[in-house]
Formats: C-alpha cells, sequence, structure tokens
C-alpha cells in the first residue's frame, strides 16, 4: 500500500516506544507519499530513524529490491536473527502462503528486535488475498512464539485518522470506511515458531 502520513507517523511512533531501526528489512521496497502526492523510497525516513542498514525483500525485482525472494517459501538460514526491524507496510497481504510468510518475518529478527505492520483490517475488498484482524496477530505474535505483542490500534485509511487502541479482549468492528490495523510485537527469546499452531479458543473443544 505504500507509506502515506498515517504509516510515516506510526513508524516515528514506533521509535518513540524503543524500537531500534539499525537494521531494517521491509517486506516489498515501501514507498512513501510525499506532500506533492508524488511517492518516493521510504529508505531516507528509515535511514532519519536510525536505521545504518535497511534491505527490502520481494519476489520481483521490478522495484528494485535488495533480495528477490519469494517469501510464499521458508526463508534461508542465513537470514535468521538478522534484522532488528522487520517492517510490513502494506505487502503480507499479496501473499498467498501467509503462515510461511509471517514465520519467515519473524524468524529475521534478532532477540529484542521489533516486527512492525500496517495491514488492511476492513473495506479492503479486492485489494488483496487477506485483511487481518487484530486476534491473527495476537495469536503469532505470542509467548508460545518467542514474542509479545507491544501495540496494537486500528484506525481509518485517511491523513489525519484517530487512531484506537486495542486491548488484551476479543476485539470485532464493522465499518463502512476502509481500517489499517497498526502492530508492533517484539522478539524476547528464541522459541520453536509454530511448534503449537494458534487456535481460537472459543473454538477449542
Amino acid at each position: 500500500m505504500g507509506l502515506d502520513k498515517t504509516g510515516i507517523h506510526f513508524l516515528r511512533h514506533s521509535q518513540k516506544m524503543g524500537v531500534d531501526f539499525a537494521r531494517t528489512a521491509m517486506i516489498g521496497r515501501q514507498t512513501m507519499r510525499q506532500a506533492d502526492g508524488s511517492f518516493a523510497s521510504s529508505e531516507d525516513l528509515l535511514f532519519s530513524l536510525g536505521a545504518k542498514e535497511v534491505h527490502s525483500f520481494d519476489k520481483s525485482g521490478y522495484e528494485g529490491a535488495t533480495h528477490i525472494f519469494d517469501l510464499n517459501k521458508p526463508i534461508p538460514a542465513t537470514f535468521f536473527e538478522r534484522y532488528s526491524v522487520v517492517l510490513d507496510g502494506g505487502s503480507l497481504e499479496h501473499i498467498f502462503n501467509f503462515p510461511v510468510a509471517i514465520k519467515n518475518c519473524m524468524e529475521m529478527l534478532c532477540v529484542g528486535g521489533h516486527y512492525l505492520s500496517i495491514s488492511p483490517a476492513n473495506n479492503f475488498f479486492g485489494h488483496g488475498f487477506y485483511q487481518f484482524g487484530p486476534e491473527a496477530y495476537s495469536k503469532v505474535f505470542a509467548p508460545d512464539n518467542g514474542f509479545k505483542m507491544v501495540f496494537q490500534a486500528v484506525c481509518k485509511s485517511g491523513q489525519d485518522a484517530e487512531w484506537h487502541s486495542i486491548g488484551e479482549k476479543n476485539h470485532t468492528s464493522t465499518t463502512n470506511a476502509p481500517l489499517y490495523l497498526l502492530t508492533i510485537a517484539k522478539r524476547m527469546e528464541r522459541a520453536a515458531i509454530f511448534g503449537k499452531m494458534p487456535i481460537q479458543e472459543i473454538y477449542e473443544k
């Protein structure tokens, strides 16, 4: 989707919360919408947030990604625990094998590193394969997998949209406007990711 004003604000908010952008991996080479409506690459923004190294991963090279790799497949171990930030600014919804793709992102993070995402939540019909609810990420970034959820919020798609923080309980929302889900999760320890598959307890017998 690219980083609009909401996305830029979210990254700056993440820095204030202690996220270290020193070694950043982008899922897809993210663009950034400028004041005049044109787009530029987001590397300069990430460098301003403290990045020393910025890599990008994409199946195609047409946007100039650093690493050409299909995240539908398990990522090579050479990328394990290499990055302090993995940023999805709107790419994982386009990757069909989501469980493998999100596991790749998790494996790429060093202990103490953060996963950041700006994901379509509601009313992005036809945009990608998926839209995401907060419970999916809460179950993925859980202690069983060595992670802790740090922050989640939803906001309407728009330049000055208000954020609404999401708590621990199940959250449902029906709107007539497109919604983004904003997520910050931290890798706390090495663990067997998806050794126990996520399940919604309300359907567990």
